[in-house]
C-alpha cells in the first residue's frame, strides 16, 4: 500500500466513526424530542450515517483486503434470486408512494416523498445489479458503477 492508500484508508476510517458517532448523537437526540418533523428528520439523518459508517467499513475493508471482486460464483444464484424479488417489492412501493405523494398533508407528504426517494435509488440500483449478475461481465458492472452517476447526474 503506497502513501496515498494509506492515507486514504486512513480517512476512510476516520469517516466510518466520525458517521457512527453522528449516528449515534442524532438517535439519542431524536428519542427527547417529540416534534414528529424533527423526529423524522433526526430518524432519516441518524439512518443515513449509519448506513454511511456501513459503507466506509466495506471500503475499508476491501482496501485492507485489497480484494476488488465484485461476486462470487457461489453467490449468484441466492444473490440473484434476492434481488429479483426485491425488484418486485420496490416496484410495489414506487407504485403506493407515487398514489400518495400529493396528499393534501403536508407532513405525509414530505415523510412519503423521503421514502419515495430512497426507492427509487434502491430500484436503479438494484435493477443495474441484477443486470450485472446475469451478464456477469465487466462491461455490465461498468454500467453498476456509472448508474449511481446518472442518479445523481454527476461525471466524478
Amino acid at each position: 500500500m503506497n502513501m496515498y492508500d494509506k492515507e486514504f484508508a486512513e480517512k476512510i476510517s476516520e469517516w466510518k466513526e466520525i458517521e457512527e458517532n453522528h449516528s449515534k448523537s442524532h438517535k439519542e437526540t431524536m428519542d427527547k424530542v417529540k416534534s414528529p418533523i424533527l423526529r423524522l428528520i433526526l430518524t432519516v439523518i441518524s439512518l443515513d450515517s449509519y448506513k454511511h459508517s456501513l459503507i466506509y467499513e466495506i471500503i475499508e475493508d476491501t482496501i485492507k483486503e485489497n480484494k476488488y471482486n465484485i461476486l462470487l460464483k457461489e453467490e449468484s444464484e441466492e444473490v440473484l434470486k434476492e434481488l429479483k424479488n426485491h425488484i418486485m417489492e420496490e416496484r410495489e412501493a414506487i407504485k403506493f408512494l407515487t398514489n400518495f405523494l400529493n396528499s393534501n398533508n403536508d407532513f405525509v407528504r414530505f415523510a412519503l416523498k423521503l421514502i419515495y426517494k430512497d426507492e427509487l435509488l434502491h430500484h436503479v440500483l438494484l435493477h443495474d445489479a441484477f443486470n450485472a449478475l446475469i451478464n456477469s461481465n465487466d462491461e455490465s458492472f461498468k454500467e453498476l458503477y456509472e448508474s449511481i452517476d446518472k442518479w445523481l447526474k454527476c461525471d466524478g
